[in-house]
């Protein structure tokens, strides 16, 4: 009986050690899971949509308001890394109002970003004016003239002075409006459709003068 005892208890010893064995391992396979995870969620985090770096290249192009019947202009090159955005907001004579220009994609497919929380506008440089807007087109929702937009401000700069240093125009999906023409109206919201953008662009804002944007790019961010 005492050996049977004896036994029992070494096999107790061994399956505990086994167990032992099988938990070192669960838990070394959920650390290795986790950093899987992380690195996902990290690469993630960032998600160009724009960029003349080669990491996201779409044909781009400008629309200015002389398809409305004003003498704005505006013209693109690609200085890569950056693209060069540059040109002069007119007022409408018949409007007695300023007229605007726009650098926008193709339409074509970009990134799911619905893991993000907001549209960065990287800069390397600008001069002139400082109202813009960044432009999303959505598939099934936008059109060439219905579009989401945001507003933002530069810092005040003159035309012939340029701000040389690298700046970063951060704005929450959630600070988008639908509008038609420049007017906001009803519709769903951006943040529920940020797998399906089919174009970015970015706008002058009610206001006439000279500019120029020295653009890196843009970038869907998690913060």
């Amino acid at each position: 009986w005492k050996k049977c005892i004896i036994k029992k208890g070494a096999r107790s010893t061994a399956d505990g050690e086994a167990s032992k064995k099988r938990m070192a391992r669960l838990s070394l396979s959920s650390v290795l899971c986790a950093l899987v995870m992380a690195t996902r969620l990290g690469a993630a985090a960032e998600i160009p949509l724009l960029t003349w770096d080669g990491a996201a290249t779409h044909p781009v192009r400008t629309v200015d308001d002389p398809v409305m019947g004003g003498g704005s202009e505006s013209f693109f090159r690609v200085d890569a890394p950056v693209g060069v955005w540059e040109g002069e907001v007119k007022i409408v004579s018949f409007l007695q109002a300023p007229g605007f220009c726009t650098l926008r994609s193709e339409s074509g497919l970009f990134p799911d970003v619905r893991r993000t929380q907001a549209l960065e506008l990287r800069l390397r440089g600008s001069s002139g004016l400082q109202n813009y807007s960044l432009q999303i087109g959505v598939e099934g929702i936008t059109s060439s003239q219905e579009v989401y937009a945001a507003n933002f401000q530069l810092a005040q700069t003159s035309p012939s002075h340029q701000i040389k240093e690298e700046r970063v125009v951060n704005v929450p999906w959630s600070a988008f409006t639908l509008t038609f023409r420049g007017k906001p109206h009803a519709g769903p919201r951006l943040s529920d459709h940020l797998d399906k953008i089919n174009r970015v662009g970015v706008g002058t804002s009610g206001v006439a003068g000279k500019f120029k944007l020295e653009i890196n790019g843009f970038v869907a961010v998690s913060e």
